[in-house]
């Protein structure tokens, strides 16, 4: 994720100017777009009743830049499987 979005030199020039994506779009496109192009997008790829519920909470915001976030707990099935 951070590679699509870190799109930034150290000099905090643009590497590829025409090539920035925002967090959001990353986070769809492993989501819900993955999932649609597996034809599975009536089953998985967003957090929606009646779909299943594989998804994790987190200590921090990935949506913003260089955040450095911990799994807090994960669940599968909609059941929690992981807690710290």
């Amino acid at each position: 994720l951070s590679t699509l979005v870190d799109v930034l030199k150290r000099d905090h020039q643009t590497f590829f100017p025409t090539k920035f994506y925002s967090s959001p779009l990353v986070f769809l496109s492993y989501t819900l777009s993955a999932a649609y192009a597996s034809f599975m997008d009536d089953e998985v790829g967003s957090i929606t009743e009646g779909k299943f519920a594989d998804f994790v909470v987190l200590s921090g915001d990935l949506l913003k830049t260089n955040a450095q976030v911990n799994v807090l707990e994960t669940y599968k099935g909609g059941v929690k499987v992981f807690s710290r």
